[in-house]
């Protein structure tokens, strides 16, 4: 990028084939690295049509959640990572090296679990 310009608010991915509760661990891990982030779909976020309260007055969260089932499910596999106006590359590098290495480990500690479990 040239130097004026900006990475952009936010790192957003999907992890789709983690659930909820490794979602939650991938955050919490993530965090651990010193990369502060949000499961979107965990907390109130403005970005999941749940929380639009000014939408849907009369409904409760899960009714509110049962008319976009499929969108939910989605929603909660995303990680939000905010990122800052001023942000360099080596930040950039710093977030993606922390994202690899949770991944990692997460990644050892399932081979561990399968073979506990043969």
């Amino acid at each position: 990028l040239e130097p004026e310009s900006i990475y952009g608010d936010s790192l957003l991915f999907s992890i789709p084939d983690f659930t909820t509760k490794e979602i939650m661990y991938f955050a919490k891990a993530l965090e651990a690295e010193g990369i502060e982030c949000l499961p979107i779909g965990q907390k109130k976020n403005v970005r999941c049509f749940w929380n639009w309260d000014f939408l849907f007055q009369n409904l409760n969260l899960n009714e509110r959640k049962k008319i976009l089932p499929n969108t939910v499910k989605y929603l909660e596999k995303i990680i939000d990572i905010p990122l800052s106006p001023t942000l360099i590359q080596s930040d950039l590098d710093d977030v993606i090296i922390a994202i690899k290495k949770v991944l990692f480990k997460m990644s050892q500690d399932a081979g561990r679990k399968t073979k506990k479990n043969k």
